[in-house]
């Protein structure tokens, strides 16, 4: 909201006749207080239905890129998880290995042996696939 004061508010020294503000969110409230008195006009510039239609336009497209930009994300982890190499004698490593490699392999957070294993289990499941 976007007004203009046309007098001066009683209390209020720092306000000029003539002077602009602008008043975003909550403080829109203190703005409409200011015209209810009689010492503001509103100028906010009238919003077209154009202008209301490309706004929608333009949240569509912001939210495809978006949603575009992850699924690339996903892809391209998936792709870095794919090229890493998961040995044959995966039982035989130790937790540190079994650990390193899972974290590589999985988001999941990996705490025991089991957790690595089951997580280097399910990608060489999905590889298999």
């Amino acid at each position: 909201m976007k007004i203009k004061f046309t007098a001066k508010p009683l209390g209020r020294p720092e306000f000029k006749i003539g002077q602009e503000l602008e008043f975003h969110g909550r403080d829109e409230a203190y703005g409409r207080k200011y015209i209810d008195r009689g010492w503001a006009e509103d100028i906010t510039p009238p919003v077209s239905v154009t202008e209301v239609q490309s706004t929608e336009a333009d949240e569509a497209a912001a939210a495809a890129a978006a949603e575009a930009a992850r699924l690339q994300a996903e892809a391209d982890k998936l792709k870095a998880r794919s090229e890493v190499v998961i040995p044959d004698d995966v039982a035989e490593l130790s937790f540190v290995d079994l650990r390193a490699l899972a974290v590589q392999l999985t988001d999941e957070p990996i705490r025991s042996k089991d957790d690595a294993i089951k997580a280097i289990e399910i990608e060489a499941n999905r590889r298999a696939s």
